[in-house]
């Protein structure tokens, strides 16, 4: 749980709660299939709502290997703009000696705009 003033920058950010993402592209910049992107609560081994989960397996539900030029698009919450638990993913840890590259692009509810940025920035 966030506290203090990562809290208060993380309201801002997201106008009290207002403004949340509802969509993420993540885009792979170098080959590591070894080291993957991992939904536990999708797929047909899916993991129990609930469970507590070690990432470091990524042994539930649906993993995204790393290839380069190659991503995933999914969406975080439902179309009555509830929260898809499905969404909820981790990066597993890549082998030793390699590295995963990666760029997300977010989509939000809300204009997340340069204003907004600066008044991040300066406070």
């Amino acid at each position: 749980a966030y506290v203090g003033e990562q809290a208060k920058q993380i309201r801002k950010r997201t106008r009290n709660g207002n403004a949340n993402r509802v969509g993420t592209f993540i885009v792979y910049l170098n080959d590591a299939p070894e080291s993957m992107t991992n939904f536990p609560f999708v797929g047909t081994n899916a993991a129990p709502f609930g469970q507590a989960l070690d990432f470091a397996s990524c042994d539930h539900g649906l993993s995204i290997p790393a290839r380069q030029g190659e991503g995933a698009l999914f969406f975080s919450v439902l179309p009555n703009g509830t929260l898809d638990k499905r969404s909820m993913h981790a990066g597993c840890p890549p082998p030793s000696g390699q590295e995963k590259w990666m760029a997300n692009i977010w989509f939000w509810n809300y204009p997340i705009n340069a204003e907004l940025v600066a008044a991040h920035a300066n406070n």
